[in-house]
């Protein structure tokens, strides 16, 4: 088929645009709910995992230094890995025999807000190291536990690595850490509850011809202004400031009244029978003060007038009660009501 010299143009314009549009990458597929991982959670965005990423690598330079000082020999560690864990999940870790050696970690008021695990190999390697000796097998290793000054000497390694971990932290606003002086094989009394949200880091070593493996994992909350640096903008507000905001939006709040000049108490077949023109005396006098009702409670007194040809009530006192004070009691103690 032979087409007009513009339509060909045409045409081969269309198929220069259709072409390039197939180069581009195609949107990623809508994640379906059978395929989304429930359990481990989902606290930070994706921005967020990628700054928390970085600080994984940023750290691992730093412990690296920390820990070439202390065995006066290169150590290279490559961080590998970067995610959310429920604390209930990481209990698993610790119930076979042979699990990695555990050490809580503080920040600098001294409040657990983590821990680091050891592989038991690269413990033992490590600390042998430190005392000069010749390495146990893997079988011994994985079997036996650590003497009090091995474990003294795993404590002073695991605090060289909170310190390397802290300075790449405090760099973009993260918290100063500490490493625990108690070695465990077991996390019973180091993790909170169970729906405590953690982030694990997880990192390779490499010292001389032996590998082994750490994690440190930290709460979530420690690291909110790592993975969220707008959280370090947002200034804490006083107990104080909540409450006046509080009280600000309940005087916004639309409340409708009504006024109730007065009752009276007549049978039916009466009420039945009014008429335009009767007169129905209620129980209240002429010069007594109305009531102005708020959800059918009688709030203040007041007598009728007229404003602008309306009806409208001029105050004339408040019922005897005590304004709604919304004060926030100091920590430790509960308000009396």
């Amino acid at each position: 088929m032979r087409f007009p010299g513009n339509a060909y143009e045409a045409l081969r314009t269309l198929r220069t645009v259709v072409c390039r549009a197939n180069l581009k990458a195609a949107p990623p597929p809508p994640v379906d709910a059978a395929d989304f991982d429930w359990t481990r959670p989902h606290r930070f965005g994706r921005e967020a995992r990628g700054r928390l990423k970085a600080l994984g690598a940023a750290a691992a330079g730093h412990i690296a230094r920390q820990l070439t000082t202390l065995f006066r020999k290169e150590v290279q560690i490559l961080a590998t890995d970067c995610g959310e864990h429920y604390a209930a999940g990481l209990t698993s870790r610790f119930s076979a025999q042979d699990g990695p050696f555990v050490l809580p970690i503080t920040d600098a008021a001294h409040k657990p807000c983590g821990l680091a695990l050891v592989d038991r190999p690269m413990a033992f390697g490590w600390v042998d190291r430190l005392l000069g000796g010749g390495a146990a097998s893997a079988a011994d290793d994985q079997a036996r536990a650590l003497a009090m000054l091995e474990a003294t000497l795993l404590a002073d390694i695991v605090g060289v690595m909170a310190a390397g971990f802290a300075v790449a932290a405090q760099a973009c606003g993260g918290p100063a850490l500490k490493a625990g002086e108690t070695v465990a094989t077991d996390a019973a009394g180091l993790l909170g509850p169970g729906n405590d949200i953690l982030c694990g880091f997880d990192f390779e070593a490499t010292l001389g011809d032996a590998k082994g493996a750490f994690s440190i994992y930290l709460l979530a909350d420690a690291l909110e202004t790592v993975a969220e640096p707008e959280a370090r903008k947002k200034k804490k507000r006083s107990p104080d400031d909540v409450r006046k905001d509080l009280i600000a939006h309940l005087e916004q709040t639309p409340i409708r009244v009504s006024v109730r000049i007065g009752e009276a108490t007549i049978p039916l077949g009466d009420a039945m029978v009014l008429e335009p023109g009767d007169v129905l005396v209620l129980n209240r006098k002429a010069d007594e003060p109305v009531e102005l009702m708020v959800h059918n409670r009688v709030a203040i007194h007041g007598f009728p007038v007229q404003c602008e040809g309306l009806y409208a009530l001029k105050i004339s006192e408040r019922r005897g009660e005590q304004r709604v004070q919304l004060a926030v009691p100091p920590r430790g103690k509960e308000s009396k009501t």
